[in-house]
């Protein structure tokens, strides 16, 4: 059996960064004003900065 080695170790980032769009569309999804405070709180409380999509985002 042959040796198996990592060559490189690197992060690949999609050119979009969407993560406003998506905290600003999915409380319009949620049924109920509770759902949103929840989603809202737990977005907040993830501390995600940034959320990438190789996908171009709607303007």
């Amino acid at each position: 059996m042959k040796p198996v080695f990592i060559n490189c170790i690197a992060t690949a980032v999609p050119d979009f960064d969407i993560h406003s769009k998506f905290i600003e569309y999915c409380p319009r999804l949620m049924p109920d004003k509770r759902s949103i405070k929840l989603f809202q709180r737990m977005a907040e409380r993830a501390q995600i900065e940034h959320r990438y999509s190789f996908l171009q985002p709607h303007p």
